[in-house]
């Protein structure tokens, strides 16, 4: 199951484009869009939808409402959420409110967020273009390159200001691809019991604290 959140507007008068939001590194339900007045997101979904856009943010599988850990910048599911939030957002407001959408469909995302938003955008492009139609997009600050760019980095022994990162791709690519039979044949014995703050009632910055003090 994959929750998120949808911000419709009211009384426009005209057709209503559509606007995709894609949120940042998130490792607590909190702060998934799903959960709204308890996050910056609500912030983004009001302006959207004030100015006249169906706005559509996606939790991503694993966050919010959803069950066991998150699939972290796994294109796949991030696009496929993303896609299917938008299709849904759409009918829900013509059936809600009455609103028609319009063709435009803007996406953007920051972070983890932009990793998403260029996974959605091609996912669209290659089988949805009969569907959706992309106006525009902007994924911003993403880890685009993680078989290079990232791994370069983190094989450089180089002090990382969010070493929770490392891990969090870890135990979630092992959900998707099962990866390993033993947590201790690929973390040191002190960082076994990580896996258990990833659960989603932890911030990322509780995360991180807890491998600084290692």
């Amino acid at each position: 199951m994959c929750s998120g959140g949808i911000f419709l507007p009211a009384e426009i008068g005209c057709e209503a484009p559509i606007l995709s939001w894609q949120h940042g590194t998130e490792s607590n339900d909190n702060g998934a869009p799903s959960n709204v007045g308890n996050n910056y997101n609500d912030l983004i979904g009001v302006i959207g939808a004030a100015n006249g856009y169906i706005v559509t943010m996606s939790d991503f599988i694993g966050l919010g409402e959803g069950e066991g850990i998150h699939n972290y910048v796994h294109a796949d599911t991030e696009a496929s959420s993303t896609i299917d939030l938008i299709i849904y957002g759409k009918e829900l407001a013509t059936e809600l409110l009455g609103i028609s959408p319009s063709d435009q469909l803007f996406l953007f995302g920051y972070s983890q967020g932009g990793h998403a938003t260029m996974a959605a955008v091609k996912e669209i492009e290659s089988n949805y273009s009969d569907q959706l139609s992309i106006t525009a997009s902007c994924p911003m600050a993403g880890p685009y390159s993680m078989s290079e760019a990232q791994r370069l980095m983190l094989e450089s022994g180089e002090p990382y200001p969010n070493p929770g990162y490392l891990p969090y791709v870890l135990f979630a690519y092992d959900k998707i691809y099962d990866l390993y039979d033993n947590l201790n044949d690929v973390l040191k014995p002190e960082y076994v019991n990580l896996e258990s703050m990833y659960n989603g009632e932890y911030d990322m910055w509780e995360i991180n604290y807890e491998m600084w003090s290692m």
